[in-house]
């Protein structure tokens, strides 16, 4: 055991328990952190006969994943984390492509500026043991539930759950799901029907809480696969454009879009064009001033200089950890997201 707290593990959930003092402002963050695994050949206890486990990531493996490597990997992600909220760090950060909740331990307390952190972290059936998780401070918020959504595939091999956690700050709730959506592998077009069914369950936790909240504060964040107006994020989950905001009625709104462009800027290059499929998605909660509120221009997309490719065809992209099974020694191969939720005066 790589921490000293004491855990709880309900039903495949990890929750560390602290105090927490209320907070006016929580600075959000958002990191695809590209592949975190240990080096130890250690796989997912749901382990698919067409999945690889970590099988890809251990010393003598194709990557020749090394401690070496693996240290060098915690160092450059905790220098984009702790580099948030202008070098004080996040104050909830959500993240996928981690292995197991060890990763997380391993970059907390060997590598973040501030170790008042605690997570949430759900051991999905995903073939190649990439989970999603919460990780947030302690001092801050109190966690109260979680709840996981699995997502359909209909013979294909498992995906990422998607997970809902509540938080307390003081009396003020709010809401936070992480989502990693299935992949364009094998093609856009058909592929497509598992996003979406990933928008039908993600919809389906937004109005769970709905029901019995109609201005729950609820902030939706992930790596989701698809661009904000595709189908999925746009027709089936209903996430509308903030500045759409008092010309359409909607109960979702995409935070990101002002923020995007796709000749110049987004979270992932694709054939020369750039892709936003890393996004921040809120409910109305967050603009009827209670509660926690977005804080409008507050959106970034952190694609600073030495997070980037330097030169050749990919010059400018996310400066990745591995090409193939090059290893290149980057960060990831997607930029990470913040915004601020403040408490209305």
């Amino acid at each position: 055991m790589k921490f000293l707290l004491s855990v709880l593990i309900l039903s495949g959930f990890t929750y560390i328990a602290s105090a927490q003092n209320p907070s006016d402002t929580l600075f959000v963050g958002w990191y695809n952190v590209e592949n975190l695994f240990d080096t130890v050949n250690n796989p997912n206890a749901y382990n698919q006969p067409d999945g690889n486990g970590d099988d890809e990531y251990i010393p003598g493996s194709k990557s020749d994943w090394t401690p070496e490597r693996y240290q060098a990997k915690l160092k450059n992600l905790a220098q984009v984390i702790n580099g948030m909220n202008n070098g004080r760090g996040p104050d909830v950060l959500g993240v996928c492509e981690v292995e197991n909740q060890y990763v997380l331990w391993d970059l907390i307390n060997g590598h973040f500026i501030n170790k008042n952190f605690s997570l949430v972290f759900k051991e999905s059936q995903d073939g190649r043991s990439i989970d999603i998780a919460i990780l947030y401070r302690n001092d801050k918020l109190k966690w109260d539930w979680m709840k996981a959504y699995g997502v359909p595939m209909e013979g294909k091999r498992p995906t990422r759950d998607i997970v809902f956690a509540k938080f307390l700050s003081g009396d003020k709730p709010v809401y936070f799901s992480v989502n990693h959506w299935p992949s364009k592998s094998g093609g856009a077009e058909a592929s497509e029907p598992y996003r979406e069914k990933a928008a039908e369950r993600t919809l389906e936790g937004v109005n769970e809480i709905l029901a019995t909240d109609k201005n729950a504060d609820i902030l939706l964040m992930g790596d989701f696969n698809c661009n904000p107006d595709e189908k999925p994020l746009q027709t089936i989950l209903g996430a509308r454009t903030v500045a759409e905001i008092g010309k359409e009625k909607s109960q979702l709104w995409n935070l990101t879009t002002p923020v995007w462009n796709p000749e110049t800027t987004g979270t992932l290059q694709y054939k020369g064009k750039w892709d936003l499929i890393d996004n921040f998605i809120g409910s109305n909660g967050l603009f009827d001033k209670t509660g926690y509120q977005f804080l409008d221009g507050s959106v970034s997309i952190l694609n600073y200089p030495e997070l980037k490719e330097k030169e050749g065809k990919y010059a400018g992209s996310p400066f990745r950890t591995y090409a193939g099974a090059k290893y290149l020694g980057g960060f990831s191969d997607h930029f990470a997201i913040t915004l601020k939720l403040v408490v209305s005066k």
